[in-house]
């Protein structure tokens, strides 16, 4: 019995080595993926956050919009109350400001429902909804575009395991703004 009680003890060891290890190369594979996904160059980079607590994506975003000039359009499910605030406070700044989002009966956070009450209330802000919605980016100036993973909300964006991707390159902004042109006709001007 204490021979099997033996090789039970070892066989614990063992695996418990193996876990120490697997741990190891788990991190070590991590980093390399998020040294893969930091990539920058002049046309794009793409960042990965890492939950919980990552604002770096939050960061770019609200940056992102703040830099904005002439023109923000966004897509996403929905927005929350603290995106909207930023878009508000540039509502005077802006010649255009467009967002899609979902119907409102397809939005269940409380805070995405008083977001897009308050966008369809605001006349300066052009929004389009439509049901299908499932991409998030925001395309500022026609000259720079974020595709996000996440819905534009700050808990989403911190939270959660996201990437963003930004495009610079005119000839890709050109087809990602004809796509929409052609597929929402009504949205692009």
């Amino acid at each position: 019995m204490s021979k099997t009680y033996g090789s039970y003890k070892e066989l614990i060891i063992n695996l418990q080595d193996r876990i120490k290890v697997l741990k190891e190369e788990n991190l070590k594979l991590e980093d390399k993926l998020i040294n893969i996904l930091n990539i920058q160059s002049q046309n794009y980079f793409l960042t990965t956050s890492i939950p919980p607590n990552s604002k770096e994506i939050y960061k770019i975003v609200t940056n992102f919009i703040d830099e904005s000039k002439i023109e923000l359009i966004f897509a996403s499910k929905f927005i929350s109350s603290d995106i909207l605030d930023l878009i508000l406070k540039k509502l005077n700044e802006l010649k255009n400001i467009f967002v899609i989002t979902t119907k409102r009966n397809n939005i269940y956070e409380k805070d995405g429902i008083q977001s897009f009450d308050i966008l369809a209330s605001t006349p300066k802000i052009n929004h389009f909804i439509n049901p299908n919605i499932n991409s998030t980016f925001i395309i500022k100036d026609k000259m720079e575009i974020l595709l996000i993973s996440g819905i534009l909300t700050k808990i989403e964006l911190i939270s959660k395991l996201n990437t963003v991707f930004k495009i610079s390159d005119q000839k890709i902004i050109e087809k990602y703004l004809k796509f929409y042109k052609n597929h929402l006709p009504s949205f692009m001007i």
